[in-house]
């Protein structure tokens, strides 16, 4: 499966990751994490063949309970949770990078990485502070960021200085996946060997 699509947003054709947005719905539970990493990791088996059938493929239900998510309050982002995570996504690793910047987000796209970001939802829709929502970055313009997003729904647009805004109050953070495959070398002979 190829790494990009294009989509028509507003009468205009984008190219944007191949993310697949999830069948579940998230519903009314503060599910937004789980849902982001699983879209992910998605991403990542569809288009990477030769290391798919190394990639766990957790359900949505075993994301919940793993890093046990709250159905009301959702999830406390930290380094032991993303660790936890990790525990059962490797090789695929998260990791979880605060005071990011703008650029990083352009770079990922154009490396083909899935970021998820973090982000304050209720600023931007009702200029109110309120909890932090996950979603993963699949395109960007000079006016639009464009997302997956668990509770708003695929391809979303969001307004390029609005959602800086609402990124600001929750530290800029971002989540960024990485295959990372262990070499075992003693299978090709005595360590002490060299070639």
């Amino acid at each position: 499966m190829k790494k990009r699509r294009h989509i028509e947003l507003n009468d205009e054709i984008l190219e944007v990751l191949n993310v697949p947005f999830p069948k579940e719905k998230q519903g009314n539970f503060w599910f937004c994490f789980p849902f982001s990493v699983k879209m992910v990791i998605e991403f990542y088996r569809m288009t990477e063949p030769a290391l798919s059938e190394h990639i766990p493929n957790p359900s949505i239900e075993e994301l919940i309970d793993h890093l046990k998510v709250n159905r009301y309050t959702g999830i406390k982002l930290t380094a032991n949770k993303i660790t936890q995570l990790n525990q059962l996504t490797k090789p695929l690793v998260f990791n979880l990078y605060v005071n990011q910047e703008v650029e990083k987000l352009q770079e990922c796209f154009k490396k083909n990485i899935p970021a998820i970001l973090i982000f304050n939802n209720t600023y931007y829709f009702r200029d109110a502070v309120g909890a932090a929502h996950a979603t993963v970055l699949i395109g960007l313009t000079e006016t639009k960021f464009i997302f997956n997003n668990p509770w708003a729904g695929e391809a979303y647009p969001y307004d390029y200085d609005k959602f800086i805004e609402s990124w600001e109050i929750e530290d800029r953070q971002l989540i960024l996946p990485k295959v990372v495959i262990d070499v075992n070398l003693e299978k090709f002979g005595d360590k002490d060997e060299v070639g």
